[in-house]
Parts: C-alpha cells; sequence; structure tokens
C-alpha cells in the first residue's frame, strides 16, 4: 500500500500533536523542578560556606523556579525565622517570614508535613521572643495538620503543649489523653 496525502497530513498532525504535549510537559513541569533543585543545590552549598547573602538569593530563585512546590519556600522561610531567632525579629525580618510562612502554606495545600514544619518554626519563634500571636499561629498551624492527619500523635502531643503554655488545662488534658 501507497499512502494517501492525506494520511501524510493526519499522521503529521499527530506527531506535531505529541511534540507540542512533550514540550508543554517539559516547559510547565520538568524545567521548573530542574530549576528549583539546581538553586537548591546551589544554596545549600552557599549556607555551608557561610554566603548567607547568596543563599537566600538562590533560595527565592528556587522558590520563583517552580510556584507549585513548598520546599524552597520552605527554606526560606526557615532562613528568616533563623534571622528573627539569633538576630532580631526586626520588622523587615518578620514581614518576609510571613510571606513566605503564608506562601508555604499555599503551596503545601492540606499537606500536614508541610504544615508540621510552618508550626515547628513558629513555636521556635514563640520560644525565643515569648509572643503569644506566635503560640497562637502555632495553634492553629497544628490545628489543622492534625485535622488532616488526626492519628499523628507528636502533633497531637505538641498542641497539648501548646494547649498547656496558653492555660487551657482542659484542652491540654483532653489532647494529651
Amino acid at each position: 500500500g501507497q499512502r494517501s496525502p492525506r494520511g501524510y497530513f493526519v499522521s503529521a498532525g499527530y506527531l506535531c500533536a505529541g511534540l507540542a504535549v512533550l514540550t508543554a510537559l517539559y516547559v510547565i513541569s520538568l524545567r521548573p523542578v530542574e530549576r528549583q533543585k539546581r538553586s537548591m543545590a546551589i544554596a545549600e552549598h552557599a549556607l555551608r560556606t557561610g554566603q548567607v547573602g547568596k543563599a537566600r538569593t538562590m533560595l527565592q530563585q528556587a522558590a520563583d523556579a517552580d510556584r507549585w512546590s513548598p520546599d524552597a519556600i520552605l527554606w526560606l522561610a526557615d532562613h528568616y525565622r533563623g534571622r528573627i531567632v539569633l538576630q532580631s525579629a526586626a520588622p523587615a525580618n518578620r514581614q518576609q517570614w510571613d510571606a513566605s510562612l503564608r506562601e508555604a502554606k499555599l503551596r503545601g495545600g492540606h499537606d500536614p508535613a508541610v504544615y508540621r514544619m510552618i508550626g515547628i518554626q513558629q513555636l521556635h519563634v514563640s520560644h525565643r521572643h515569648g509572643d503569644p500571636a506566635d503560640l497562637a499561629a502555632a495553634a492553629d498551624t497544628f490545628g489543622d495538620a492534625v485535622a488532616w492527619s488526626p492519628s499523628n500523635v507528636w502533633m497531637l502531643a505538641q498542641m497539648a503543649v501548646i494547649a498547656d503554655a496558653q492555660d487551657n488545662a482542659e484542652q491540654a488534658q483532653e489532647l494529651g489523653n
């Protein structure tokens, strides 16, 4: 069999459609992940060698590269948490940290592991500076995480400790059982 010209056009159409799908997959999915991983690796090396400014820049690039992943934005939030804990709770540090946490929550969806990491950061800042708002924020974050993962004993224990610190003995007792 001889192929008709129409058959060649149909085959070429399928080939073009397939190439378009593969190109879209690469541009939308694979390239952002590759860029994020590369930027995070550079950031990790910069942190190990004491180049904190470069690390922060690369973490921001990693967060911008993959708008769906919470990984880089969590690292960036942790950078600002470290500045707040070790240096000061200056408004600029606090604003960057809060913005990073909000973005991490958006990207994390209903992932209790992401919320656990956020809650840990909030608890650390709360312990360092003693601001009841940070403790309340940690309680809210862990509350969401427990709603999505009610059998996570570690997070339930954190909630019990937070309730006790907030002078809510009844809730602490209930969570502790």
